[in-house]
């Protein structure tokens, strides 16, 4: 006799190893300014049944921040609708009626009303993808339910928000994700993974200032190249050189560094 095991519902919120770029081992999550910040700030946007707005270049944490937020406030009432190019007004139809546990082709009126009637969080990632006509959908989606909404993007994300003056009114908060400055990388990279707890200031800003500039994906990347290298080879060290390296690996122009 076969057992199943039960399909998660899609929507949710991915493990927390996930969140890390290349799911990097032994990562740590790390309390930077913008992080704490989406957590008060996020908590009030619930409270409201509001909307916000987090933006900022990639690589920068905003994704990590709102799905670790997330997972203390609303763990099993999130729906995280992940945007992607071309995406129709059907299509977010769809992903939110799956969520709901309703059939795809569920009619939208009914679609509204029991989304209004459940205590979820929408979630929209990569939302610079939103074309006009969904950011549309969206708002009057929460103009009819009254669910919180939060957008994380690009910094496009920002500017297609504004264009639109009749959402942009509707947007209780907004957070912006800044590259780490000299100080935050001094102190949150050697709590961000152990392969940086002993390793000089030095070392790690000259590492910030040739490779990362203050973008944790590039030093989760990083990370994950010296960890490999190091483990494969006993002799190899965590110094300029094995970093000279890793940018050759990063940059193909950069081999003859």
């Amino acid at each position: 006799m076969n057992h199943h095991q039960p399909t998660a519902r899609p929507g949710l919120l991915p493990h927390p190893q996930d969140d890390h770029y290349l799911r990097l081992p032994e990562a740590r999550a790390v309390a930077t300014d913008a992080a704490r910040r989406v957590g008060m700030q996020l908590e009030k946007v619930i409270a409201a049944r509001a909307m916000m707005g987090i933006h900022g270049d990639v690589g920068l944490g905003k994704t990590f921040a709102i799905h670790a937020t997330l997972r203390e406030l609303a763990p099993d009432t999130t729906i995280r609708l992940q945007i992607h190019l071309g995406m129709k007004n059907s299509d977010i139809h769809t992903a939110l009626a799956q969520a709901l546990e309703l059939p795809p082709e569920v009619p939208y009126e009914r679609l509204v009303h029991t989304l209004a009637d459940t205590p979820n969080v929408l979630l929209c990632d990569e939302a610079q993808h939103l074309s006009a006509t969904a950011f549309e959908y969206l708002r009057t989606l929460w103009d009819r339910t009254q669910r919180p909404l939060v957008f994380v993007g690009a910094d496009s994300t920002h500017k297609k928000l504004r264009d639109r003056r009749a959402l942009a009114s509707r947007i209780h908060d907004w957070e912006q994700f800044r590259p780490l400055t000299p100080a935050d990388v001094l102190t949150h990279i050697p709590a961000f993974h152990p392969l940086w707890e002993e390793a000089d200031t030095d070392l790690i800003m000259y590492t910030d200032d040739y490779v990362c500039h203050g973008n944790f994906r590039s030093w989760a990347n990083v990370t994950y190249h010296a960890r490999d290298e190091m483990a494969r080879n006993a002799g190899i060290a965590l110094d300029k050189k094995l970093i000279r390296w890793i940018m050759s690996r990063l940059d193909s122009t950069l081999r003859d560094f």
